[in-house]
């Protein structure tokens, strides 16, 4: 089976980041009290986090405000006489800089322009599901009341309509029959779905 670590955080504090077990395909044998055990592959720090009675966990399940993926990379399975029934160590090659790629705008120019745009990618509980999410958080926007542009994310500081991506402001006004003009003002979030790979938007 396959142990699956998946992130989540509120809109609201990026940085208060939540982190959620799954176990796909996981067959566990006959065992009263199956314990997960996460570990750090360090023989100098030997602290561990348990999940008890994981066989009975309903999913996702959430982790202790203490894990993270980049440091707890072993994870073992126990039975109730602490015997090793299986194991395994994080494969992933990605460092937490790379998984957690956040681009943020300065914004200037015509129409009074101001504030700033952060762009990130989350992972949000949808049911019971877990869905990856593009999430632009403006700060402190200001701006002219007429004619209302219109927001566009480019990919290299060029302004193409057909190119560019288009993002229609929840909340922002109409004009002849078109919603989503970038009227809105002060902090707000807008999130687009399915993600964007963000990697695309760094020169832009």
């Amino acid at each position: 089976g396959t142990i699956v670590i998946q992130q989540s955080f509120l809109l609201a504090e990026p940085s208060n980041v939540s982190y959620f077990l799954n176990l796909e395909n996981v067959i566990f044998p006959e065992a009263t009290n199956i314990t997960l055990e996460f570990s750090k592959n360090s023989s100098l720090d030997n602290e561990t986090i348990v999940i008890k009675q994981v066989q009975s966990l309903e999913f996702p399940y959430k982790l202790p405000s203490m894990f993270n993926p980049f440091e707890y990379v072993i994870a073992t399975f126990k039975d109730e006489d602490d015997n090793v029934l299986g194991n395994s160590t994080s494969n992933s090659t990605a460092s937490e800089e790379e998984v957690s790629l956040v681009l943020t705008a300065q914004l200037g120019g015509s129409y009074s322009i101001g504030g700033s745009i952060t762009m990130m990618n989350v992972k949000t509980l949808s049911g019971e599901d877990l869905i990856e999410e593009t999430v632009l958080v403006f700060k402190g926007i200001t701006i002219s009341g007429a004619p209302g542009p219109f927001l566009y994310l480019s990919k290299d500081r060029t302004f193409s309509s057909s190119s560019d991506l288009e993002v229609p402001i929840d909340g922002g006004a109409t004009r002849n029959g078109k919603p989503g003009f970038y009227t809105k003002l002060g902090d707000f979030t807008q999130v687009i779905s399915p993600a964007l790979d963000l990697t695309e938007y760094e020169n832009g």
